[in-house]
């Protein structure tokens, strides 16, 4: 004979139980809506001030890398006028041997037309 089914309290208690979770979670909820704003305005908050301390890095980073670029930049500047500083020394020092050797030539041509005959007595090297 098939036995007659009958719902035992445990299963009573599991079917309450499976049904609770859902009325908990929908209680939860509503908790959860009823916190949510002050919750939803803290972690707003909390993501702004992330935020502002990103853009305050990234900032400071791109600071950072125009002063390196600028300071390369100048780097390269003074190089640069240092070479072209060099090469005008050079250029005026020949410049002036140039000039000293020219003198030195007219001035013998000079004695020469003063003193034809005046061999006995050359004029002595300024170098």
């Amino acid at each position: 004979e098939p036995r007659p089914t009958t719902t035992t309290t445990a299963a009573a208690g599991a079917s309450a139980a499976e049904a609770s979770p859902a009325a908990a979670a929908t209680t939860a909820e509503a908790a959860e809506a009823a916190a949510s704003p002050s919750v939803l305005s803290e972690l707003q908050q909390i993501r702004q001030r992330h935020h502002a301390k990103y853009r305050e890095r990234e900032e400071a980073a791109e600071r950072e890398e125009e002063e390196r670029r600028e300071a390369a930049v100048r780097e390269e500047q003074e190089r640069h006028d240092a070479e072209m500083a060099e090469k005008l020394a050079r250029e005026e020092d020949e410049a002036r041997r140039l000039q000293l050797e020219a003198d030195e030539e007219h001035a013998r041509q000079l004695a020469e037309q003063l003193n034809p005959g005046a061999t006995d007595h050359p004029m002595q090297p300024l170098r």
